[in-house]
């Protein structure tokens, strides 16, 4: 797998491939375009600057619902995101900010709907932080990861987010790692 290919999503798997850990790792943007997918599931693999040059923010997540207002909050909490990125100190910061943001707004972003959400910050020396939003937990190599997990985006009361750290290099097979993200039966 080459650098330029470092993040590979699959659709059909749900799951992630991350090459051998090397100083060259470029992780490349992802984007997801909702108008054309009414599911509500949302991808986005964010490369991060400045103190956290070289490593990856993942975010991946689903909105309730499947008409044209799942669509719009999609695109709202991508833009959201997108936006925090710039300023990123964590994953679960992330997801508490994106909490409020929801939860401030006249009428809140999502239309009366909630979001799951998986925050994954990938280092380039892999090492990895996650946080969960009422999101399956995710496998990494045939092993599920232990994590508390915060109540799903667009309630009220969700605003703890807890982090996991992990070293990737530990699930590694041939330098290897495979993020699976289980998804719920009704997804």
């Amino acid at each position: 797998m080459t650098a330029g290919s470092a993040i590979q999503t699959s659709a059909m798997e749900g799951a992630l491939f991350l090459p051998a850990f090397r100083p060259d790792f470029a992780p490349q943007p992802t984007e997801h375009l909702p108008i054309q997918h009414f599911n509500g599931n949302f991808e986005q693999s964010i490369p991060l600057h400045g103190q956290h040059e070289g490593s990856v923010l993942i975010v991946i997540g689903k909105v309730s619902g499947s008409d044209w207002q799942t669509s719009a909050a999609v695109s709202k909490l991508i833009h959201d995101i997108w936006e925090l990125a710039d300023d990123f100190s964590g994953p679960g910061a992330l997801l508490a900010q994106l909490n409020n943001r929801i939860n401030t707004r006249v009428g809140g972003r999502l239309c009366g709907e909630t979001a799951t959400c998986l925050a994954l910050f990938l280092e380039p020396d892999g090492n990895c932080t996650v946080a969960s939003a009422g999101r399956p937990l995710p496998i990494v190599n045939g092993r599920e990861v232990i994590l508390k997990t915060g109540l799903p985006l667009g309630l009220p009361c969700a605003s703890e987010f807890p982090e996991r750290q992990l070293s990737l290099r530990e699930y590694a097979v041939a330098g290897n790692v495979r993020i699976q993200m289980p998804r719920f039966a009704n997804c």
